[in-house]
């Protein structure tokens, strides 16, 4: 264990100047090509929905890809073995 002194100075990636790391802080080590983002940097950068479909009647394909839903989406076509499958994600 690190006493949280052998970080006074350091710097941070908000607006805290506290000498020793805060009760919500977290020491971390990071390369230079790494990014720590907060929680409204995360958010001003918006979020992307991925929708996964496994699909087992082809003729449902484009109808779904026509969707809002399908935009984003990532397709399990399944051929083989639908009566089987269909049972299971029922």
């Amino acid at each position: 264990m690190v006493s949280s002194m052998a970080f006074a100075g350091a710097p941070r990636a908000h607006g805290g100047m506290a000498p020793e790391i805060g009760s919500n802080e977290r020491a971390v080590i990071a390369r230079k090509d790494e990014t720590i983002l907060t929680p409204d940097q995360m958010n001003a950068m918006g979020r992307t929905e991925v929708n996964i479909a496994n699909i087992t009647d082809p003729s449902m394909l484009d109808a779904y890809m026509a969707s809002v839903r399908g935009k984003n989406a990532f397709l399990n076509i399944i051929s083989m073995n639908r009566r089987t499958i269909r049972r299971v994600l029922a």
